[in-house]
């Protein structure tokens, strides 16, 4: 840790020791590891050009000892991973979440409105109502996967799960009332058990376009995934593995914003489905200006079939339709292409910020240096530091961790697009 402080100035690396956990001042020469949290530098910096939303998750080691990697991540314009901030810890639960969750708030509290999404893990709860993270500085949303498997555990009845999905990705209130109904109908007692889960905290519909339509933890569970081998090394293994994965995605994304760059492209691959989409059902709609100075109008859908046919409200200069995906996704709408269209008003000037290329090379334009060998004479001599061992309390596990697990119904859900 010290090495990779040395050669890229600014990482952020905290410990715990056992030894001096209840804060007391004693000088010992030998230390016993409790948590040890990091942030590379480059990463802290791409943040602020991102989405302000972080998905945390943890995931077990399945090395000798048992531990846990809690894990912060963020998500740029491409709707791609940032690894923000790692910590190692001894188990989940409210102590070690809330020292993650204060530290992660150090390393990127300069920004306001950021969105966390997890699951509902009581140590989670309790860390984000820590001063600085509860609102209204912050959010805290409950990932939708997570969520409507605790609802379909607690009922046990077919086809539950893929209607609380579909009520979560309403971004349209009148269309949720409907869905809320005919959930109720199939079984009331959602109601009861809904009481003390907020709507802001799990719909989309009402959370106020803080998480950009983002309504799973898939990112994080994402990253799970790509370190899975590292997650079976030793402590120092696995952190020399993250470092080389985040590299080697700054590499990945740097060649991607210069390829599209280079075809005079402006905005990411993420969001030009999403333009194009919306581009193609703009162009059959009909709109009518109620006021120009305001930019307000009304659009009405193509009609095809029996489908279609239905009026929008757009107002341009409050960045809103009634339809609601402009304000969820910061990408303008077709409502919003057909008024624009109609004025020969550019719409590009209305896509959020964090979906723009030039926008997204600041995400990746910090440097990573190389650690060299141990034995270089480059290699930071530590004076003064404690030899750090492992807690003999915690019981060193025989032979090699399994990276196998009971899955359960998240496992196996087919990733679905959005609306």
């Amino acid at each position: 840790m010290e090495a990779l402080q040395s050669f890229n100035v600014g990482t952020r690396v905290d410990w715990l020791f056992k030894e001096y956990e209840s804060g007391e001042d004693v000088v010992v020469e030998e230390v016993t590891l409790k948590r040890l949290f990091w942030a590379f530098k480059p990463c802290i910096d791409g943040f602020d050009h991102c989405m302000p939303v972080i998905q945390i998750d943890g995931s077990h080691l399945y090395g000798p000892y048992p531990l846990v990697l809690l894990s912060a991540i963020a998500v740029d314009g491409f709707s791609h991973i940032l690894p923000l901030a790692f910590t190692i810890v001894e188990s989940e639960n409210l102590s070690s979440w809330g020292w993650f969750v204060e530290r992660l708030k150090s390393v990127v509290g300069r920004r306001h409105g950021i969105c966390v999404i997890s699951d509902r893990h009581a140590g989670i709860i309790a860390a984000m109502e820590q001063p600085g993270w509860c609102e209204p500085r912050n959010h805290h949303i409950f990932c939708i996967r997570h969520l409507a498997t605790n609802f379909v555990t607690a009922f046990r009845r077919p086809g539950l799960k893929d209607r609380i999905v579909e009520l979560d990705y309403q971004v349209q209130e009148n269309k949720f009332d409907l869905l809320w109904e005919q959930l109720l109908i199939i079984e009331p007692r959602a109601a009861k058990w809904f009481e003390d889960k907020p709507l802001e905290k799990w719909s989309l519909v009402h959370d106020g376009g803080r998480r950009f339509g983002i309504i799973t933890n898939n990112h994080a569970e994402s990253w799970n995934n790509a370190i899975i081998e590292g997650r079976s090394l030793p402590i120092s293994s696995l952190i020399r593995e993250i470092f080389l994965k985040t590299v080697d995605y700054f590499d990945q994304r740097q060649v991607e914003i210069a390829s599209q760059l280079s075809k005079g492209q402006l905005f990411t691959k993420h969001a030009n489905k999403m333009l194009s989409r919306s581009i193609n059902r703009g162009s059959g709609h009909s709109v009518q200006v109620f006021d120009r100075a305001l930019l307000l109008f009304q659009v009405v859908t193509r009609k095809i079939g029996q489908k279609g046919g239905n009026s929008h409200t757009v107002r341009i200069n409050e960045s809103m339709c009634s339809c609601g995906k402009w304000q969820t996704y910061r990408i303008p709408c077709s409502h919003v292409i057909a008024c624009c269209a109609y004025l020969n008003l550019g719409h590009e000037k209305f896509v959020g910020d964090c979906y723009k290329l030039e926008n997204l090379a600041n995400v990746y334009n910090g440097i990573f240096e190389p650690i060299p060998s141990k034995g270089d004479a480059r290699w930071p001599r530590l004076v003064g530091f404690p030899k750090v061992t492992h807690d003999k309390e915690v019981p060193k596990k025989k032979g090699r961790g399994k990276s196998t697990r009971f899955k359960n119904a998240m496992d196996f859900q087919a990733p679905r697009g959005k609306n």
